[in-house]
């Protein structure tokens, strides 16, 4: 399986969740409220590095809602900045982080939507997998298949299990990029659809650490507006559908053509 190099796109973006991990940790250990914030940059970080679906949605996500509260700051700001003359060195600070929020909202969302970041983030998501089912694929002989059961064949004809399906030449380059691409998007479907059912099951799992762990509540409303909750879905969602993942993820028929 041939690894694609990491994107230097994807590297910054590494570099700046890094970043707002240590600032999260920083604030955190001089007796602030964040660690709810700093347990999620981890599993998001953690998540990409592993090439997760989920993290990607989850981070993806949280770029929009950094987008829209930082248009909605801007924009209050905006007002209150030529009524406010004495008071616009206390305005430029949360105008510059506002900004700061946007431009690295808008630049999330440009950076995971490239071709060669998801092409690196599936690598990691199903290259080991990949791999480990190399050895068993690899010993399916002949360079033709059946599309359906991914039965392998020596000879070209009709496949013998799925009513005369005609087989495919693996041979010939499109019909691997096809088959490929087929298998990419079961996985990716698979992992989307245990994303969507994990959700309910996180909700209610942040409802339930919130009334009965110690410290959960405090944790939850450490952020305003409501952040603490939905962040701690995301957390626990991510984290039911990984688990889920382990159990019910679909297995590539073609990993040996990766």
């Amino acid at each position: 399986m041939n690894k694609p190099p990491l994107p230097r796109k994807l590297l910054i973006q590494f570099a700046i969740m890094g970043l707002a991990i240590a600032a999260e940790a920083y604030a955190a250990f001089t007796g602030k409220p964040r660690s709810m914030g700093l347990v999620l940059n981890s599993l998001l970080l953690g998540g990409l590095l592993l090439g997760s679906e989920a993290a990607r949605d989850a981070l993806r996500a949280l770029a929009y809602l950094t987008i829209v509260g930082a248009v909605f700051a801007i924009g209050f700001i905006g007002l209150l900045w030529p009524r406010m003359l004495m008071a616009q060195d206390f305005l430029l600070p949360p105008l510059l982080a506002s900004i700061a929020s946007l431009v690295n909202g808008v630049g999330t969302l440009w950076c995971l939507a490239q071709p060669d970041v998801g092409a690196w983030l599936l690598h990691r998501a199903l290259g080991r997998r990949a791999n480990a089912e190399q050895a068993v694929a690899a010993a399916a002989p002949g360079d033709f298949a059946c599309g359906t059961c991914a039965a392998r064949f020596a000879s070209n004809g009709t496949c013998t299990t799925c009513r005369d399906e005609p087989l495919l030449d693996l041979r010939d380059g499109d019909v691997r990029l096809m088959l490929v691409d087929d298998d990419d998007r079961r996985v990716q479907g698979r992992q989307r659809t245990l994303l969507v059912g994990a959700i309910p099951f996180g909700v209610a799992a942040t409802i339930a650490a919130g009334e009965f762990v110690p410290g959960a509540s405090a944790m939850i409303k450490s952020l305003p507006f409501g952040f603490g909750f939905i962040l701690s879905s995301v957390a626990l969602t991510m984290g039911l559908a990984g688990l889920a993942g382990r159990k019910l993820s679909i297995r590539r028929r073609f990993p040996d053509l990766v």
